[in-house]
């Protein structure tokens, strides 16, 4: 992992994007071969969201798929403290793909009372950026609204 970060710390911007789904296909991989969220592969992730050295390199955003990907692997401890790390750094991301993704996710994978909580505290950290910044966690309520009313029309329901 130490080798991942670095790559990703010292490459240029042009080339960061390339370099960071070229990892995350490899993560994906190597997760493949688990069926649970390694530690190790985890403390990586939470590194990359949690440190401004990794957080706003271009195509960082690409690692929160794998965490999507691979949500069932998470344990509930892993998945609260993931959370904890993007809610927590939100207010220092500067890159706009993040932070949506980081919406995305929430809208998407957090049942919609949590999710419209956790949503409407980024929003608030958002009134803080840049208005190029802003407007994300907007898109993640839009997506809880939608998601609860798709499921509402759902025979299982």
């Amino acid at each position: 992992m130490q080798i991942w970060l670095q790559k990703i710390h010292s490459v240029n911007a042009n080339r960061n994007l390339s370099v960071c789904s070229k990892i995350c296909d490899e993560l994906s991989g190597a997760l493949l071969n688990y069926d649970y969220f390694p530690d190790d592969l985890f403390d990586f992730l939470l590194t990359l969201l949690s440190s401004k050295d990794y957080s706003d390199k271009p195509g960082v955003w690409n690692f929160i798929l794998v965490v999507n990907n691979a949500r069932d692997e998470l344990s509930l401890d892993q998945k609260r403290r993931f959370l904890d790390a993007v809610v927590q750094g939100y207010k220092d991301y500067e890159d706009g793909d993040l932070c949506f993704a980081i919406c995305d996710y929430i809208a998407r994978n957090i049942p919609p009372r949590d999710a419209r909580s956790m949503l409407l505290e980024l929003k608030n950290k958002e009134s803080e950026k840049s208005k190029k910044l802003q407007g994300c966690a907007d898109q993640g309520l839009f997506i809880v609204d939608q998601e609860i009313k798709r499921n509402a029309g759902s025979p299982m329901q």
